[in-house]
């Protein structure tokens, strides 16, 4: 693991890179990923991650269990898949090839990420160069203010995460009889 502070201007922000070993429990890497997020606590981060891990919600054909971890892991600490749709993938060996490599960032730092691209250079790597670039602007308040919270679900997987949500929004808020979204809203604003 590697962590950079790099100052632009007036701005300062972290840059990490990380590697997570494909034959240990990807736990285990999670433990050094927090302790970064603990000290840039506040401060922009971005993150270039080798996760040896495959999932659709960065643009692999498939996933795995490694991913779907992963994917709650990204969630939970409010981060920001960057990785964006390619022809090309960030992994390439005789034995096939994936996205396995991520791009994440914290909120303070989405907006300035900017042109993500899997790189069509060679490089002296069975990885692919990622490109992007970082834009830091006078304007603050598009940088800091943080985006909504979004869930990335396929179309047709859409009416069971709509009932999944309701059905859970009622038990945990404890409203006995709802009908979709409005009656939930109705029940919560009356409350």
């Amino acid at each position: 693991m590697v962590l950079l502070e790099i100052k632009m201007g007036q701005e300062t922000f972290y840059a990490a890179s990380a590697y997570m070993e494909y034959n240990d429990a990807i736990e285990n890497s999670f433990k050094k990923i927090e302790r970064i997020l603990e000290f840039t606590k506040g401060v922009k981060l971005i993150m270039a991650i080798d996760s040896n891990s495959r999932s659709t919600t960065w643009h692999d054909v498939t996933t795995n269990v490694r991913g779907r971890i992963l994917e709650e892991f990204i969630a939970s600490n409010q981060l920001h898949i960057i990785n964006e749709v390619s022809p090309r993938t960030t992994f390439h060996s005789s034995r096939g090839q994936s996205n396995i490599d991520i791009t994440i960032t914290d909120s303070k730092m989405l907006a300035a990420i900017e042109n993500w691209e899997i790189s069509e250079e060679e490089s002296a790597s069975d990885h692919n160069l990622i490109k992007f670039h970082i834009t830091i602007e006078k304007d603050k308040e598009r940088i800091t203010s943080p985006p909504e919270i979004r869930f990335i679900i396929k179309k047709q997987q859409r009416s069971a995460f709509s009932k999944k949500l309701y059905s859970t929004v009622s038990k945990e808020f404890q409203i006995e009889r709802s009908e979709g979204q409005e009656g939930i809203d109705d029940e919560l604003s009356d409350g």
